[in-house]
């Protein structure tokens, strides 16, 4: 009799244990099901024989506030590329940041912009602009966005 009660409460420790951690796991999905990396989108524009405009957007897209820790004041990585498909120009090694951890709040689908003159020694072969995100918040699906754009050379 005292062996079988003893399963019992075994078998009932062993069901509480297991519901519990399917409700930790169901958790967890639904916190990265909403939790979306920051999305980004670039856009870049000749503007004379060696400039051009581009413009970059990080976006929000969850319904909640995010809010972001930065290695550094740098927000975004930009490169060009010709068209070998070779790097002829990277914003950070153009530009200096300050080494310390930024925090940065991002409001449900807030969209943040940032304009950026790129000045090269001869834009004719710039062919596409990548953008990057820098980092990303705690329990992001992904660390880090990409987006590749094709530099216009019309202008708009």
């Amino acid at each position: 009799m005292k062996w079988s009660r003893t399963r019992l409460l075994l078998l009932g420790l062993a069901l509480m244990l297991v519901g519990c951690s399917q409700e930790t796991k169901k958790a967890d999905l639904e916190t990265k099901v909403s939790n979306q990396p920051i999305e980004i989108a670039v856009s870049g524009q000749a503007v004379g024989s060696n400039t051009i405009e581009a413009i970059v957007r990080l976006h929000n897209p969850n319904d909640q506030n995010v809010k972001i820790a930065y290695p550094s004041s740098q927000r975004f990585e930009l490169m060009v590329r010709d068209g070998r498909n070779h790097v002829i120009y990277t914003f950070s090694k153009e530009h200096l940041f300050t080494q310390a951890i930024e925090e940065e709040q991002f409001k449900p689908y807030e969209e943040k912009e940032y304009e950026v003159t790129i000045e090269l020694s001869d834009t004719s072969d710039a062919k596409e602009i990548d953008g990057m995100t820098v980092q990303q918040f705690e329990g992001a699906r992904d660390s880090t966005s990409k987006v590749t754009s094709v530099i216009s050379k019309e202008k708009l």
